[in-house]
């Protein structure tokens, strides 16, 4: 069967690439005309399209944003706490193979701590146990599996630590900056002709766009944060991860 499959999909391949390339778009491909489409629709509709993907960029930005300075954060707080981690990975013990396997457990779970960190910049934090929460706003430390990176756990809390909340907001400042240098506010263009006030519009825009943009980013971020918590069934362990809802609406919040 593979053998009969092959050949038949590499040709379909092939055949859907020349069309494609015949055609020049995939509309085209399919026999839709876009722009002829969009020249029927009113500037007010392409407008709204403009400004709805402008905003969809907006929050994808604030997504990446958020992400990349999360994991800057996880491995700063990694080098940190090194002597932490690595005298956990000794009592594990292992050997050669076992260390091996440990530390590409631990490179599997660098994402998820990366998820963690986003949910205790936020505010709500995250539970490694279901007697533990770690948050930018007060930690309550409970003991944790035999995992040498969780050694890097906040272990108290401090009041420096709120200044963290910048991370969230940080990532909000640069979608903004995107907004207002390459995105369409067309909301502004259509309230300014609708009431003639510049200050009303612009005032009445920004507004709109930081909350769009801000649900849009929470709303983003629910499948990952929610592939990160969970139970591993095991006594205290029914509850790791973070509070999702709570969370994404933190975010929200901060971006907004």
């Amino acid at each position: 069967a593979p053998a009969a499959l092959l050949p038949a999909l590499l040709f379909g391949v092939a055949a859907l690439a020349g069309a494609r390339r015949e055609a020049g778009t995939w509309a085209h491909l399919i026999g839709l005309d876009l722009t002829e489409r969009i020249s029927r629709r009113s500037q007010y509709e392409r407008w709204a399209g403009s400004y709805a993907w402008s905003v969809v960029r907006a929050a994808v930005l604030a997504v990446l944003a958020l992400t990349g300075l999360n994991a800057l954060l996880v491995a700063g707080r990694l080098a940190v706490e090194w002597t932490a981690v690595v005298t956990v990975a000794e009592a594990i013990g292992g050997g050669p193979l076992g260390g091996l396997l440990l530390a590409l457990l631990q490179i599997g779970w660098l994402p998820t701590f990366t998820a963690w960190s986003i949910a205790w910049t936020a505010g709500p934090g995250f539970s490694v146990g279901a007697d533990s929460l770690y948050s930018v706003f007060g930690a309550t430390p409970a003991t944790a599996p035999a995992l040498p990176a969780l050694g890097a756990l906040p272990g108290t809390w401090s009041p420096w630590q709120l200044l963290l909340l910048a991370v969230p907001i940080g990532a909000g400042a640069v979608a903004g900056v995107w907004l207002l240098r390459e995105g369409e506010n067309h909301l502004d263009d259509w309230l300014h002709t609708r009431h003639g006030s510049r200050a009303v519009s612009l005032t009445l825009s920004t507004l709109a766009l930081a909350v769009l943009t801000g649900l849009l980013t929470g709303l983003l971020l629910l499948v990952p944060l929610a592939l990160t918590s969970g139970t591993l069934g095991l006594g205290a362990l029914t509850d790791i991860g973070s509070h999702v809802w709570a969370v994404c609406a933190a975010v929200a919040g901060w971006v907004a």
